[in-house]
């Protein structure tokens, strides 16, 4: 029995792999542009969620469990800034990081970890997120070094990523999918200023009605 073989082309054959290559993968480490942020050309995955554990079970491997987390930025090329990203389980981005308050966003900017976030979220008991936003922390990073941020209130369940920008606020480096944070239940945050404020008109309230009972 002769089997026949449908001949195809060199320039059909040359078509169909330049569509394959067109077609980017589902997890991939993407960088979309927002907040009047645009992408580079190239924007490798070399910024770093540093929490206090890390979890090599979940897609998004970093346990943030205290009011604090750093950001580490890899490579050979300085950030003349960095820019916070976040997912949140809220309608509505809550809490501040470095006591700056979140601007909201209609979509998550790397726009391939949503699957890693959902995942992991999942398997800490947490539904998909419901709303994104950032925060502009105004600071260089230089190369191989690291910062360290503070978080006011930010809820448990919330995601953080972050991405380096050049002098022309071009997106230059990115998180990788696995290498973001999640805030923990308990995670103890940084007060928000108001609060502070309030806490310490309570205590000299207190300590001023000890000095009149010893007066009397």
């Amino acid at each position: 029995m002769r089997i026949s073989i449908a001949k195809i082309s060199v320039p059909a054959l040359v078509a169909v792999l330049a569509c394959v290559a067109l077609v980017p993968a589902a997890s991939a480490d993407t960088c979309n542009n927002f907040g009047g942020y645009t992408c580079a050309k190239k924007t490798p995955n070399t910024v770093n969620i540093v929490g206090e554990s890390s979890n090599g079970a979940l897609p998004v491997t970093q346990l943030i469990t205290t009011g604090s987390f750093g950001i580490t930025l890899h490579g050979s090329t300085d950030a003349a800034d960095i820019v916070v990203i976040a997912a949140f389980q809220g309608s509505s981005p809550s809490g501040t990081i470095n006591g700056t308050a979140f601007t909201s966003l209609t979509s998550f900017p790397e726009g391939g970890a949503t699957g890693a976030i959902d995942g992991t979220l999942a398997s800490l008991g947490f539904s998909n997120p419901q709303s994104y936003g950032f925060v502009d922390l105004h600071t260089s990073l230089s190369a191989g070094g690291t910062i360290t941020v503070n978080m006011g209130s930010i809820p448990a369940g919330t995601v953080l990523y972050a991405v380096a920008l050049d002098a022309n606020n071009q997106i230059i480096a990115i998180t990788p999918n696995s290498e973001g944070g999640t805030v923990t239940p308990g995670t103890s945050t940084v007060p928000e200023p108001g609060t502070l404020g309030l806490l310490g008109t309570g205590l000299v309230g207190i300590a001023g009605m000890v000095r009149r009972r010893f007066r009397s």
